[in-house]
């Protein structure tokens, strides 16, 4: 399940089988990925540029 419902609400409608994958329910957040979307704002070009080296390889 890509991104998932929008709704907060929706989580108690969803099937155990829906909540193992995705990605903001309550036991898959405790162990996902955080990141800054304020860090990416601020350096997006020299990221950007890092990333288009690292794949030019």
């Amino acid at each position: 399940m890509g991104n998932g419902p929008s709704n907060p609400k929706a989580l108690a409608l969803m099937t155990e089988e829906d909540k193992a994958v995705y990605s903001l329910a309550p036991e898959n957040a405790k162990t996902g990925l955080k990141i800054s979307a304020q860090y990416y704002a601020d350096n997006e070009a020299a990221l950007q540029n890092k990333f288009l080296d690292f794949i030019s390889r």
